[in-house]
């Protein structure tokens, strides 16, 4: 039987949950990033205007105005496996908090 090997996987925490209140027109506006549809896996921006509440399919203007300010740090995409974790458990692009994961490969 093969042994496994233990890699670790980090991202910014920005990827499971993120939120920014933008100014609009008349009021102001949340805009998130997080679970949907109470979904475990479906993760995607939500915003509290009307356009996004009538028309949850398409992303509102909000939306689109600072979906690019979301940091989306993953250390498979940029950086490879680590071996072990950074002392400040920060991301090295925001400096937000970092989730680690162990994966038996």
């Amino acid at each position: 039987m093969a042994e496994l090997s233990i890699i670790y996987a980090r991202w910014c925490s920005s990827n499971e949950q993120w939120s920014k209140e933008v100014k609009g027109r008349t009021g102001t506006y949340i805009v998130r990033f997080g679970p949907t549809y109470g979904g475990q896996y479906s993760y995607d921006y939500t915003c509290t205007c009307a356009a996004f509440k009538f028309n949850p399919n398409k992303y509102c203007k909000h939306i689109e105005a600072v979906k690019d300010e979301r940091c989306c740090w993953n250390s498979d995409v940029i950086m490879g496996s680590f071996e072990e974790e950074p002392a400040d458990k920060k991301c090295p692009k925001c400096k937000s908090n970092l989730l680690t994961v162990k994966v038996g490969v």
